[in-house]
């Protein structure tokens, strides 16, 4: 055939150039001008040569992220007696995406009589999750077309009464919904039923914690992170909440009381313990790069920048030692400067530099200027002008006062501010009901006493006792160099990726496994460490959001805790009992997430070094992909890379979910490792992502991530080479090992052999 008669445009789409050599004209067995007709089969090669078909390119459909081939959800539909035929596609795009089944009646059942709400409940109990259409359509015929094919685009698109079974009505139905689209940001074009699941709909282990928050306020109860996960959809989770438990004594932020002095959260105590241990450097600094193009009115930055400082609270707080305010048992308070005072406290730079070189330069060393927690704000700007339309802003901020919820608030006031300065006036808000020297006071409050042994402290310090008893001094990698006595912090970053792929599979997987994708990306890094040298009790440290109360969700400061979570891998387990584990410990650390690191650290009577983290030398940050932070104020901007080159632990691995793949970087101390082991691990990380994605049953003894080069590089250098042996002593045997006193080959360490 030569096409579709009479439809040009079908055609071009399904007749296709070949794409082989000589196709084009060239020499080769190919003719030229050949084409290739898509036949719209998926099929793969075997290992033996053949072709094994896999179904149908045009019936496959792809719902956040997860690939679904609809015809086994119609074999399913179809398996029902009184399903005739049927026939599934997918409607909507984006989030907006779902499901829809349309189907006949057959065995004499009538059209009327096909219930959809009673075929969603057969299916449940033979589909996953995932696979159960959130409509189901029930016709007297499908469709055809003129030459007997099903007619797709003649299916009745679905009204909302088809969706997800019936709409929310009962009071913990609504606030559920209502739950569901602040935490994942859905307008009133999604719907979201009774049976609507919540990762189904994109969510994730720190929006679930968003929802978990705003539910245990709104109805005053104490709801963990094991509910969402154990009941997901709209209707189970309201059914949790409406037979939980009463809390009644859970202090609200809100009705904080300031003491005089103001003590400092655990977080800026545990920062200031630091700088005590290591000295003032750059080690916490968080920068901050925008480049705004436009007609930026520096003067107008500037002052929205203080304006944004005076707002608040935590931009303009000091950290200072307990002996300059008053005779107490407390290590360090807090000092606020007052409003009045910020100009002439607050460091704002402007200047001018034409030359992507120097301005690169200039920016890399302001975010390396470091803080006194004692005697600076938190934060410092740098406003550069590199051409008449662009400016670079830059924002460096002290851990201490910040962390990542906190930037999408940070930038909405700063483009407000900066809109009114523009506009010759202050700008005009309401200063916030709540600040984070208000939640310093609530987080003792709501802690209570080590002393009280009914109290969040008690108990959750008991917890961690347990879960951390004699656990490793050290996990990490094999490090190349010993372990200095007194770090640099120096570090470097590698970058990888998980390609869309094994990313699509790695979310079935998670589904399948009633696991978060935080929870897969643990379990692919200790698959990892284990590879490399960690042994299978290890220790991995992750951050958490630590924003427990409603109030607290816009409010700025250093809300975010860092949980040791202990993995176990003896037993040699398969890969779904180690996604089993990981789901156990993840759940068990984030229901007790409010004791701080340092009374984590205090309950397991861990002492704190100035080498290396206690428990934990590997930190894995997830983050489900949010896109740059906007500025807004009729600017264009663009988030740019401000990497200060230094590390707070051995690795620190950042896995970004982009919608597109997985992003992985790590940074890693220079002193310890060489660009090659970081390199090695990376691809040891990325390897398990694919082994996650894979088989479940494959236990771990069987899996291998360390690349086939390496292999044979251990594997020759364990061999070694062959030595004519003539001498018989045992020094005299020694002397004649090439390596003995050279140490190891390059690649595998240095120094000592």
């Amino acid at each position: 055939a030569r096409g579709y008669h009479a439809r040009a445009g079908l055609t071009a789409s399904r007749f296709v150039a070949d794409p082989r050599p000589g196709a084009s004209g060239a020499t080769g067995d190919v003719a030229a001008g050949a084409r290739l007709y898509r036949t719209g089969d998926v099929v793969r090669w075997l290992p033996s040569g053949g072709l094994e078909y896999v179904g149908r390119s045009d019936f496959q459909v792809k719902i956040r992220g997860q690939r679904i081939e609809v015809g086994e959800i119609e074999a399913a539909l179809t398996a029902i007696e009184a399903v005739g035929s049927a026939t599934v596609i997918a409607h909507g795009a984006g989030v907006e995406t779902r499901l829809v089944a349309y189907m006949t009646p057959e065995n004499g059942c009538t059209v009327d009589e096909l219930d959809p709400s009673a075929l969603r409940t057969r299916l449940a109990g033979t589909l996953p999750a995932h696979l159960v259409p959130s409509a189901l359509v029930v016709l007297p015929e499908l469709p055809i077309t003129a030459n007997g094919k099903l007619d797709r685009a003649a299916l009745p698109v679905p009204d909302a009464t088809d969706h997800a079974g019936r709409e929310p009505q009962s009071p913990a139905e609504l606030s559920v919904a209502r739950a569901f689209r602040a935490a994942l940001d859905l307008d009133d074009t999604v719907l979201v039923g009774v049976d609507s699941d919540f990762f189904a709909l994109g969510g994730h282990s720190l929006s679930a914690t968003r929802v978990l928050t705003r539910l245990n306020a709104e109805h005053s109860v104490s709801l963990s992170l094991r509910s969402i996960f154990e009941t997901p959809t709209v209707g189970t989770l309201a059914a949790a909440v409406e037979g939980a438990r009463p809390v009644t004594h859970r202090p609200r932020v809100g009705d904080t009381v300031r003491p005089d002095p103001l003590p400092a959260s655990y977080g800026q105590q545990s920062l200031w313990m630091i700088e005590q241990l290591t000295g003032v450097d750059a080690q916490y600094n968080v920068p901050t790069v925008l480049r705004l193009r436009g007609q930026v009115d520096a003067l107008a930055l500037a002052a929205a920048v203080a304006d944004l400082v005076r707002r608040h609270e935590a931009l303009r707080t000091l950290l200072v030692p307990a002996d300059t305010v008053t005779e107490s048992d407390a290590a360090v308070y807090q000092r606020i400067v007052e409003t009045d005072s910020v100009a002439d406290h607050l460091d704002v730079a402007l200047d001018d530099c034409a030359d992507p070189v120097q301005a690169q330069a200039r920016v890399a060393e302001f975010g390396r200027r470091p803080f006194r927690l004692d005697t600076d704000l938190p934060l410092r700007a740098l406003i550069l002008r590199t051409a008449a339309d662009e400016c670079v802003l830059v924002l460096s901020v002290h851990h201490a006062a910040i962390d990542d919820w906190s930037f999408p608030t940070l930038m909405s006031d700063l483009s407000t501010a900066y809109r009114a300065r523009r506009a010759g006036h202050e700008p005009g808000w309401p200063m916030p009901e709540v600040q984070y020297a208000d939640y310093a006071v609530w987080q003792r409050r709501l802690l209570g006493s080590a002393d009280d042994p009914d109290s969040v402290l008690a108990e959750q310090s008991a917890y961690w006792a347990r879960t951390l008893d004699e656990a490793p001094v050290s996990s990490s990698i094999a490090l190349d160099r010993p372990r200095p006595t007194t770090p640099n912090f120096h570090g470097a970053q590698i970058r990888g990726r998980v390609d869309a792929g094994i990313a699509e599979a790695l979310h079935v997987t998670a589904e399948r496994a009633g696991v978060s994708m935080f929870m897969v990306a643990q379990a692919a890094v200790v698959i990892a460490m284990q590879r490399l040298g960690a042994g299978d009790d290890i220790v991995v440290g992750s951050p958490v959001g630590g924003r427990t109360d409603e109030a607290l969700a816009s409010v700025v400061g250093y809300f975010v805790n860092t949980l040791p979570l202990r993995h176990d891998l003896s037993g040699d387990p398969t890969v779904d009992e180690v996604l089993g584990r990981v789901r156990e410990v993840v759940l068990g650390g984030f229901a007790h997430q409010d004791l701080p690191f340092e009374e984590i650290v205090r309950a397991s009577g861990a002492e704190r070094v100035g080498t290396h983290n206690p428990f934990y030398q590997v930190m894995l940050a997830y983050r489900a992909d949010s896109g740059d932070l906007a500025f807004g104020a009729g600017l264009d901007s663009v988030t740019e890379s401000a990497d200060l080159a230094v590390v707070k632990a051995d690795l620190e691995i950042s896995v970004s979910d982009t919608g597109a793949g997985l992003d992985l970087a790590v940074d890693y101390a220079t002193e310890l490792f060489e660009a090659a082991t970081a390199g090695r691990f990376v691809a040891a990380l990325s390897a398990a992502f694919g082994v996650l994605a894979g088989a479940g049953g494959v236990r771990l003894s069987a899996v291998d991530v360390v690349p086939v080069a390496d292999r044979v590089l251990v594997a020759g250098f364990a061999a070694g080479g062959s030595v004519p042996v003539e001498s018989s002593t045992l020094d005299e045997l020694l002397a004649l090992s090439p390596g003995f006193c050279a140490g190891s080959p390059a690649g595998f360490g240095s120094g000592s052999p």
